[in-house]
């Protein structure tokens, strides 16, 4: 009988030290594939329906404490995010976004997040894909593969939204001779539009895999571009950076998949890395890179790989308020979709 009472009040206890303990939140149900910071928030787009448990569909923000939802998402899976004012644009492959039940907002391929709801942009975009979203702080740009702009523009991989009405930037064509061209990744850099991705040519001008656009023409950024395709483009205003699959520039200089342009001529960061480079995070001096499943780290000196997370493969990385914020599929449980580096270890992005 004693023994009985002795059992009874351990299991009494630890119920009510159980009902005392607040259940923390949940991360991504899901892969996250994008990660990008504005107003002071993080946003993250991928192949997930909820976040903290609560349905999203596809991209969420989070505060630095909490996640919540665009109303009720977007319809596919979000591929670049870029910022005008207080209102977040994001471009993937859908047609619909803030989808309830059987139908939400036509806007294919790109949308705008006003803070409060979701607004097409045109019901018709382009007649392909939207890769890579860029600003000047008032135009947006968007670019990837297609060839007619709201239905009736001629125009090819490339075109500017002035928030009213699309427009070509130019007529000329995106030539590849290995397949189709497509434009991966774009930045506004030093006043000019930057374009990276798989072409060769633009009209008559020979641009490999990177071209910048100076307000009237195409032209190729350095001595012969980059021997490989530059999926990342980011700028800090005095450089642009390039990450993707290259080993070095047309011109013969070893880059190994990430470089900087000076705005003479494309530079070596250290040794580079050797992995294909998905993301790239900038944090004054320091860069972190998202290469190979990792997350790797330049001190102005040298690079150096953080620790790596078993059974994970990491796709996204950004900085929030001094905080590195890497996503991407987590198999192991240890993570949900998304975690933080912070006192030299990776923690849960979501306590």
């Amino acid at each position: 009988m004693k023994r009985k009472v002795i059992l009874l009040a351990i299991v009494t206890v630890a119920v009510a030290v159980t009902a005392m303990s607040p259940k923390l939140p949940d991360g991504l149900s899901g892969e996250c594939t994008k990660l990008f910071v504005a107003g002071g928030k993080l946003f993250a787009g991928g192949y997930f329906d909820k976040a903290d448990r609560r349905i999203v569909n596809n991209i969420a923000q989070y505060d630095g404490t909490k996640w919540s939802g665009l109303a009720k998402g977007v319809d596919g899976t979000p591929k670049d995010m870029c910022a005008i004012g207080k209102d977040l644009y994001v471009c993937g492959d859908w047609t619909e976004v803030d989808k309830k039940d059987d139908s939400g907002v036509q806007s294919n391929q790109v949308a705008r997040w006003d803070g409060t709801q979701w607004n097409a942009l045109e019901k018709l975009n382009v007649d392909q894909q939207i890769n890579a979203l860029a600003t000047d702080g008032k135009n947006l740009y968007v670019g990837g593969k297609f060839t007619k702009i709201a239905g009736k523009i001629e125009g090819y991989n490339v075109a500017k939204w002035d928030g009213k009405k699309w427009s070509n930037l130019t007529k000329d064509k995106f030539e590849n001779s290995a397949g189709s061209p497509a434009v991966m990744s774009l930045a506004w850099h030093d006043g000019k539009l930057y374009a990276g991705g798989y072409f060769q040519t633009i009209g008559d001008e020979p641009c490999s895999k990177i071209a910048v656009f100076d307000g009237k023409a195409w032209s190729e950024v350095g001595n012969k571009g980059l021997e490989g395709m530059s999926s990342v483009l980011v700028s800090n205003g005095k450089f642009l950076y390039a990450g993707g699959e290259f080993t070095q520039a047309g011109d013969g200089t070893t880059l190994n998949n990430i470089a900087k342009w000076d705005g003479t001529k494309w530079q070596a960061i250290g040794n580079g890395i050797g992995k294909k480079v998905t993301s790239i995070a900038l944090d004054g001096e320091t860069i972190y890179a998202a290469a190979g499943g990792n997350v790797f780290k330049w001190d102005g000196k040298a690079w150096s790989e953080l620790p790596e997370i078993q059974y994970a493969s990491i796709k996204a990385v950004a900085v929030l308020n001094g905080t590195l914020y890497a996503g991407g599929l987590f198999d192991g449980g240890q993570f949900q979709g998304i975690c933080k580096f912070s006192n030299g270890k990776w923690e849960a992005a979501y306590q």
